[in-house]
């Protein structure tokens, strides 16, 4: 019988939500979850998911050194890949030149009264609590400007108690949902990627006609 060994797992793509990785880190294989970038055409970082010291931040691979420039994103500096540094749109936490964590996109942020927030925070808070897909996002706000708002993949309204959910996260004030909305299916992209813009448009629509 012909046994196969997986000695090394790497997940890339976005954020690895609650129970995926729960699910990970009971696997006894080496799993990473790896960053990169279509124009890196390569991954250029690792973070260990699983085993008895997973990583909270994200380790340069060899020849690989990381900058942020003045919107606080990811600048990759590798010369073996390309003269030029790489610029990303990736919000980081930068904690030397070869490790970083990841906060959020920086079209992503929503701007509540001067307050920044980061949409991803707020998800990664909530994925235990919620079992459809959903996104957080903003809204035009008059006395604000934008306000955060939740948005779910689901036909009807669940039993979640959401006012309760948002205590127990301890999410400060501007970071609450303002409104929660359900749309029954999310547009996505060919890979199956929620286009985060699209919902929130077609909530706007749909608010602007009510």
């Amino acid at each position: 019988m012909l046994k196969i060994y997986l000695l090394n797992l790497i997940i890339g793509g976005g954020e690895i939500n609650t129970n995926l990785l729960n699910e990970i880190r009971k696997l006894k294989n080496n799993t990473y979850h790896t960053y990169g970038m279509t124009e890196t055409l390569t991954h250029v970082a690792l973070k260990k998911l699983n085993g008895n010291k997973p990583d909270s931040w994200f380790n340069a691979l060899p020849g690989i050194e990381f900058l942020k420039d003045d919107r606080e994103c990811l600048t990759i500096y590798a010369p073996h890949l390309a003269k030029q540094l790489f610029i990303t749109n990736d919000i980081v936490d930068l904690k030397d030149n070869k490790t970083f964590d990841f906060i959020g996109r920086y079209d992503n942020v929503i701007n509540s009264g001067g307050i920044k927030i980061f949409p991803e925070s707020i998800e990664q808070k909530l994925q235990p609590f919620i079992s459809d897909r959903f996104v957080i996002g903003s809204l035009p706000d008059d006395k604000f400007g934008q306000k955060v708002v939740l948005v779910i993949e689901r036909e009807r309204q669940s039993g979640v108690d959401f006012k309760e959910v948002f205590k127990e996260i301890n999410l400060s004030k501007p970071e609450i949902p303002k409104e929660v909305y359900l749309l029954d299916s999310f547009p996505e992209t060919e890979s199956g990627k929620i286009i985060r813009q699209l919902v929130l448009r077609r909530i706007l629509e749909r608010t602007s006609n009510d």
